[in-house]
């Protein structure tokens, strides 16, 4: 006997009533984002004007630069600027070591906190019009734009003089040498504001000027005593005022010097 299944027209009715009514409500959510996803388009298109560009830096990198690095105007949509492409773009720039970039919206700015590359020495062929700036990391900054200051000069033979920015080379001995110099003068208690020159340009004597005239010859090894006994030796002569030419110390524990009669002066003022 064949099993007879009784439809019930009412229940079939709810159940289609049921379907249709959340494919509606799926409609209306989709719809409603739609929406949403239009206005917010809109709103970011419009998005927060940009008024100004508040760079804050030592000054020693000028307007125009900046400008071709960052490449915002004011006028621009801050939603649309890519702050991560400015930071990367200053970041590989020579003369700027770090660089922190954030939007405000309150105020419609870019604020862009800078911290530029400090020259430890200026590298010149014996050309003082044609310089580079290099850092303590032996970073090749670029052509120096102002010679006054505190930072020493240092002499290398043509072939030593250092590439810049852009072209191909790396910081060479001479330059690593100069570094090594200049910071272990610094450690040995010798102000680099007394050192006007470093000449290396004869790699079998290292010659230290300093700003009162006198050149210090210490031929080209056991440096680090040597400038021990270079400030032991300028620190008497301050305090006897003996006034001389040069000073020798590539003879083993004996110190040759040059008498002057020229007035002698140390430590320069930092005009920079």
């Amino acid at each position: 006997m064949r099993k007879i299944r009784i439809k019930n027209k009412t229940v079939i009715k709810r159940k289609k009533e049921k379907k249709s009514g959340k494919e509606w409500l799926i409609l209306v959510v989709v719809f409603c984002f739609i929406v949403l996803g239009v206005k917010f388009y809109e709103f970011m298109d419009r998005g927060v004007i940009l008024n100004s560009i508040n760079i804050r830096c030592d000054k020693g990198i000028d307007g125009d630069t900046l400008s071709d690095i960052i490449g915002v105007k004011p006028g621009a949509n801050m939603y649309k600027v890519n702050i991560k492409k400015i930071s990367r773009a200053l970041s590989v720039s020579s003369r700027i070591n770090r660089a922190y970039v954030r939007r405000n919206f309150l105020d419609g700015k870019i604020e862009i906190d800078m911290e530029e590359r400090k020259p430890l020495m200026r590298i010149s062929d014996g050309d003082f019009r044609n310089c580079i700036d290099v850092d303590e990391n032996g970073t090749v900054i670029g052509k120096t734009k102002n010679l006054s200051g505190d930072v020493p000069f240092v002499t290398v033979a043509g072939s030593d003089y250092p590439v810049l920015p852009g072209d191909e080379g790396k910081t060479n001995g001479a330059i690593l040498k100069a570094i090594e110099l200049l910071k272990t003068a610094k450690s040995e208690g010798i102000p680099l504001n007394w050192i006007s020159e470093l000449n290396l340009s004869d790699a079998d004597d290292y010659v230290f000027l300093m700003d009162g005239g006198i050149e210090f010859h210490l031929g080209s090894d056991e440096l680090q005593n040597k400038l021990k006994r270079l400030n032991r030796i300028i620190n008497e002569i301050k305090e006897k005022g003996v006034v001389v030419e040069y000073v020798d110390l590539r003879f083993g524990d004996e110190a040759y010097l040059k008498p002057i009669k020229t007035k002698v002066s140390y430590g320069r003022k930092n005009n920079g």
